[in-house]
């Protein structure tokens, strides 16, 4: 259950943070800008895909990102939170079925 919601988690974050890429769309739209922009969808869905096969690697992957991006933007809360939420539930589950590593 517990992976379940981690998951949807991480896919409803990925939504959220692909949406900051739309602000493109503006006077001088290019493809290499939303490439540009859509960046850190990449690297999530990286450590989607990570804490997918292995939990507890996830987690402090998340978390380890969260802690970065908190040091590289103003406005930092609004993505770590989420980021560190997602990387504590990995961790659990990671725990609880014990793939640790």
């Amino acid at each position: 259950m517990m992976k379940k919601i981690t998951r949807i988690l991480s896919i409803a974050f990925i939504l959220f943070i692909s949406l900051f890429a739309l602000d493109v769309f503006g006077k001088d739209f290019s493809l290499m800008a939303l490439i540009m922009n859509l960046i850190p969808t990449f690297v999530v869905i990286i450590l989607i895909v990570i804490s997918w096969k292995k939990e507890f690697l996830g987690g402090i992957l998340w978390i380890i990102t969260a802690i970065i991006v908190s040091f590289m933007t103003e406005i930092g809360w609004i993505i770590t939170a989420p980021m560190i939420l997602i990387g504590g539930l990995n961790l659990w589950v990671g725990v609880k079925n014990k793939k640790l590593l």
